[in-house]
């Protein structure tokens, strides 16, 4: 069986307007975190972005383990999955849930995944570091 891995949109994107309170957990901020990788590059903010968007795909294929799978359950990878977690001003992840999903075992095969992730870059708010909830959607695609 041949597999073809599709992001859909492995950026990181979040709901709802930020919070004022100090230890509050922030759903939008002026710095948003990322996958670590690319601290070192010169370049604007936007060119980090895409340099740790794609680290944080390179970590993905090095590292994703698919049960086996048949064809008759190939419905169940093919469909956009959501997992929210948040990233503490320490960038370790924490409180990660499974927003939209699939069956126990591929909803677990992505959880452990993303709880191996190694830290990363946490948030910033007024030159603060801040804790921020993000929703990662990944969609996987089987080209048989």
């Amino acid at each position: 069986m041949r597999y073809l891995f599709v992001i859909l949109s492995f950026t990181l994107i979040s709901a709802s307007v930020f919070s004022q309170e100090k230890d509050s957990i922030y759903t939008i901020v002026e710095e948003m975190p990322r996958f670590p990788g690319c601290e070192d590059i010169e370049g604007t903010a936007d060119e980090k972005k895409k340099c740790a968007e794609k680290k944080m795909l390179d970590y993905v294929y090095r590292n994703v383990r698919y049960p086996k799978v048949s064809r008759d359950n190939i419905h169940l990878f093919d469909k956009t999955q959501i997992f929210s977690f948040v990233v503490e001003k320490d960038g370790c992840l924490n409180d990660l849930k499974v927003v939209r999903g699939s069956t126990k075992k591929v909803n677990d095969m992505y959880i452990k995944l993303i709880l191996e992730m190694p830290s990363w870059i946490p948030g910033k708010q007024r030159g603060e570091v801040v804790a921020v909830r993000l929703n990662l959607p990944v969609r996987v695609r089987f080209d048989l």
